[in-house]
This record gives C-alpha cells, structure tokens and sequence, in this order.
C-alpha cells in the first residue's frame, strides 16, 4: 500500500455546534478531528519519503513561509524569471478602519467589503476564465458575510455572473478553513477577519487557529494560489501578544502577518542575493557579463535551489532576460543526472526562464569562445518576444498568455492602488501541435479479395483517400489503414507488399511522393513541412517509427527556438510531449534522435556534447 499525504495539513474534519454561551465557547463554531489512516501510519513508523519539488507556486514568495514554518525548508522552491515585478505575489491590504463583532456579528464588515469591493473591479475588467478567484476566511460568519456581499453585487451586476458559473473551469469560491484544503485558484484573498473590537481590546482567540494543530489550518488558508495571495486584515502582527496563548497557530499567525507585512519575507527582497559565489569559475563568468555592461543578479532565489547569475532585461523592469548556470556547488549537489541535467531545467523554464550553461572545463580551456557563446545567448534572450501578463490588470491591455507567468514581490500596502502589468517571458513546456486526423474508410470487401487483380482499383483508390488525409505517413501504416477496409485486421507481408507496389505505381504517376518509406501529398517538399500533429481526439499516439523525421525536426525546432540551447533528453521530452508521448523508451528515443539529425543536417541546429543548440 502507498499512503500519500500530508501531515502538516488538515486530516479529516466534521463541524458540530456546541450551542453553548460565549464563555464556554468563544468561537461559533468548533471542530473536531476524525481519525486519519496518514496518522496512523506515522504512529506506527511506517517507512516515509518527503516529496521535495514544490510545483503550484508560480513564485517561491506564495510557499516560502510555509516552507520555512511547515517543512523545515526542506522544499525545493524555483525562482520565478520576474520575481521583482510587482501586482502579483504576496501582498498584505491593511484596513485599520475594521472592526471584529466580538459577541455580536463575529464579522468584521469593513474588511469583507474592502475584500469585495477589490474583488468585483477585478472581476469586471477580466475576461470570465482568464484568471480564477477564491476567498478563504478565518470563520464561517465571514465567509457568510462576504457570501452575501458578493451576492448583492452579482445580482447589481449581471456582467460579472458568467465568473461564478459551471461553464468556466474554475468559478470564483468562498471557504473557510476547515473546506478550503485541495482547492487552488490563480489569486486568492485572505480574510483574516479577526482585530480590535468595538471597545479598542484584541482577544486572543483566533477561532480554530488555537486548538491543537491550528496552524496546518493557517497551513492550508495561505497555500492555495497559484499566482497572488492578498491579505485583508484589520489585525496587524504587533497587536498579537504571544503571552496571553501559548497556541502555535496564534504564534505562525504572528508570524505570517509580520512577514507579508513589516520584513516582507525573503522573496521580497529584490534582488534576492545570497553573499559570495560558489566558485572562482562563477565570479569569472559573472566579471565577463558586467564587464560587457550587463546588470547581473547572484544566487536568484530564496529556496533549496537558486540560479547561479541572472542576467536583468534592460526593457522590462523586474524580468531576467535570461540565467547562466554554472557546473558549481548546485550543479554536483544534484542526486541524479535527471534532476541536474533536465528536471531542474523544465521547472525553470516553466517558470518563465531561458537558460543558458557554462561548462568550467570549455571557460579554462577556450575562454573567448564560451564568452562569446554566453554573450550571444545573453543577446538572443534580450531580443525575444516578452509576452506580458498580470494578475490583477484590464485583460483590454494585458493580453492573457496560452501559458501563464506570474510574477511575484511581496509588496505591504496600506492603499489600494491599480497594479502594473507584470512582464515575463513566454515559455511553452512542448510545442503546439494539432490532434493527428485518421482517414475513416468505408469496407470495400472481404480479405480474400484484397490480393485479386480486380481490386487494384479499389486498392489505389483507397491509397489516396489516405494520401490525402494522413500524409506524410509511413508505408506500413499505409498499408495498414487501407488493408483494414477489406477487414483485414493484422497486417502480415503480402497486404503490405500490395500497398507497397500500388503506391510505388502511383507515385510513378504523379500522384503521390515516396521518401524514405514514407508517403507524401505531390507538391509538398518534405524539407519544409512545418506542421506537427499529437495525439488523435480519442488519444491515441502513432507508433515512434510512423514519426517523419521531419515532423519530428518541425517540433524540434519549435522547442529550440525558444529555449535557444537545451541538453539533449530535455528536447526529446519535450517533443514526445508534442506527439502525445508520456514518456520517451528506446525506439522513440532513436526516432527522435534521427529527427534532431535533420536539423543539424541543414544548419539550423548543431549538437554540442549532450545539448542541442539552435542556430537558426
């Protein structure tokens, strides 16, 4: 049995009222935790692995407390490419005007309406399924006041309707704590609700925040998004006084606060340096770049792994142009080849970066010429297309990307003001490529009459039925389509010599092309096929040896003219990815090979040890 989970968040939970006074009960609502078979587990000592790669923060700032708090810095945190442009990230909203309905409402008006009222400009300037929204709140009679606003304003406001309706992949949510865990949302706003009462006091008590296990609640509120998390809250982290509770939910609340608000945590720093280099080699490379006059961040990032120099945009505030990895102390700390030479450069590269390495041995050996290398790349990253996105902007000026890039700072604000739109450089993980069509024929005839004279007609008929649909395609499957309309269901030799001859025959008339085993539509030169077609509509991949090479090299190079120099398992990934393969085995991995050729081949790629370099 594998049992997966985690245990700094919520195992199962059940509400119940207790219907007690005020006294008994400060809190309207209690909880209780149910047995968890994870618990169970743990107790008993079964065998455990820590998953360490942290994937939904599209910046390290939404997950560094938590990971600093939660999992003793033990997660493996990316860097984003635009980690100082501001609108999205972490941001703290105070609203020192809100009052907590302690013994009353056990709301805090001012603060759901600010929340609100933000939340309603966004959803009015954004196209419904651009961006997703979710609300979490500390207590269910927030949640229940903030319900109720937005009701009334959908209901003032029947444009910002389609937001909440099954027909966009993720409506806009309010939760609160105890029903938020597993939900996710592209900008999520924080109620902490809880503050000064109407006489000026603060209590402590911070609902289920002071039971037992109340900070993995705290947990769980401050991870669900994926590009911004606002912070609405009348409390402020010096009003918390840690001598009053001994709750550890109380304490990281303190915590939490004085990060996105007062020090801003460690991602919001910009740059985010730490001292000194990992090598002389890394100082060598990074003299090379400012001595040509470029402005270089060191050690990029606040989380087990940073990029070792990244290179500023000098038109896009706040965007690197691109990260030079150097065979440093990052590098060999890798455990496996995987994680070094490919994981590690697809997360990047999700994250909105190219990049660029510089091996230690090619730098001693032949400085000018890897200088020139870096520079070049350096060059070709400044010239590409920076697509621009935000989280919080009129999509009539902020186009929304085909693949998202946030960009984060934690920023504290006491006024609200209109964000900027946020610039990154557009990265797609596999090029676009459309569903592969199959040609759908009617049956002609029994098997026993595909090998008679009388059905060379027919045979060539369905040939260009084919040719003209599936092209470019190889001969067997050819010969496999066009037998199986005879009902012929396994192709054996003499079906596929039949096809092979008519074909043959009508390529000899003009027809059709044949090149290398494969058939062509007459007219189409096999050297500029550019279109690349994935898996079918029902899901089905074509078989690695019925890939043209060619169309294998038109994704190729869609890859390389993006990441500009990739090691050469990262490209074969990413293009498998674009013929619908989960995964690359030995026969795809020759096939793919055998493409890649083709690009280096004709000059417009060039292998450099295990990577491959676009040319052009």
């Amino acid at each position: 049995v594998v049992i997966v989970g985690d245990s700094r968040q919520l195992p199962p939970t059940a509400f119940f009222s207790k219907g007690t006074s005020e006294e008994e009960d400060p809190d309207e609502n209690d909880v209780i935790e149910l047995e968890s078979i994870l618990e169970e587990a743990l107790a008993a000592r079964l065998p455990q692995q820590m998953l360490g790669w942290h994937y939904r923060s599209r910046h390290e700032a939404l997950i560094d407390f938590s990971n600093r708090h939660y999992y003793e810095g033990r997660l493996n945190v990316f860097p984003a490419a635009h980690g100082r442009v501001e609108g999205l990230g972490v941001r703290w909203v105070h609203t020192p005007e809100g009052v907590y309905g302690k013994g009353g409402t056990r709301s805090n008006r001012p603060e759901a309406e600010a929340l609100v009222a933000w939340l309603v400009a966004e959803l009015r300037r954004t196209a419904p399924g651009a961006r997703s929204f979710g609300v979490v709140t500390f207590s269910v009679p927030q949640q229940t006041l903030i319900q109720d606003l937005l009701d009334a304003a959908r209901a003032a406001d029947p444009a910002i309707e389609a937001h909440f309706a099954d027909t966009v992949l993720e409506p806009v949510f309010v939760k609160n704590l105890e029903n938020v865990q597993g939900d996710e949302r592209d900008i999520i706003l924080f109620s902490v609700c809880y503050g000064a009462d109407a006489t000026g006091r603060v209590w402590m008590n911070f609902g289920p925040l002071n039971r037992t296990g109340g900070e993995r609640r705290l947990n769980v509120a401050v991870t669900r998004a994926r590009r911004a998390l606002r912070v609405y809250s009348t409390l402020t982290a010096d009003q918390i006084d840690l001598s009053k509770t001994n709750a550890t939910g109380a304490r990281h609340l303190k915590a939490f606060l004085q990060y996105v608000a007062q020090h801003g945590g460690t991602a919001g720093e910009a740059p985010v340096r730490r001292a000194g280099f990992d090598s002389p080699f890394e100082r060598a490379v990074y003299d090379a770049l400012v001595a040509r006059g470029y402005t270089v961040d060191c050690q990029v990032g606040c989380g087990g792994y940073r990029v070792d120099l990244a290179v500023t945009h000098p038109d896009h505030p706040g965007v690197y142009a691109i990260g030079v990895e150097c065979d440093g102390a990052a590098y060999h700390a890798a455990p496996t080849a995987r994680d070094r030479d490919r994981l590690r450069a697809e997360v990047l590269q999700g994250l909105g970066w190219r990049l660029h390495r510089v091996w230690s041995s090619d730098w001693w050996f032949d400085r000018a010429r890897e200088s020139a290398k870096l520079f070049a790349a350096v060059e070709a990253a400044i010239a590409a297309p920076v697509e621009v996105e935000a989280a919080a902007a009129p999509v009539a000026t902020v186009p929304v990307a085909a693949v998202g890039v946030e960009a984060v700072g934690v920023e504290a604000v006491g006024v609200e003001v209109a964000p900027e739109a946020a610039a990154a450089p557009m990265v797609a993980e596999a090029p676009a490529s459309a569903p592969y069509v199959y040609a759908a024929l009617a049956t002609v005839g029994e098997p026993e009459a595909f090998d008679l004279g009388a059905a060379r007609a027919a045979i060539r008929a369905r040939i260009l039925e084919v040719v003209a649909i599936e092209a470019p395609l190889s001969l067997d499957e050819l010969a496999r389509r066009v037998s199986a309309a005879w009902g012929i269901t396994r192709l054996t030799a003499k079906p596929r010599e039949r096809v092979r001859v008519e074909a043959e025959a009508l390529a000899a008339l003009g027809k059709l092309r044949i090149v290398d085993g494969f058939a062509w539509a007459p007219g189409v030169d096999p050297a500029a096929w550019t279109t690349v077609r994935g898996a079918a509509a029902d899901g089905t991949t074509r078989p690695a040896e019925a890939l043209p090479v060619e169309e294998i090299a038109a994704a190729a190079a869609c890859v390389l003219a993006t990441d500009l120099a990739i090691d050469v398992a990262g490209l074969h990934g990413d293009v498998a990815r674009a013929f619908g393969f989960a995964r690359v085995g030995a026969k795809l991995d020759e096939r793919l090979t055998a493409g890649v050729d083709v690009l280096v081949r004709a000059g417009r790629a060039r292998r450099d040890g295990e990577r491959v370099v676009w040319v052009g």
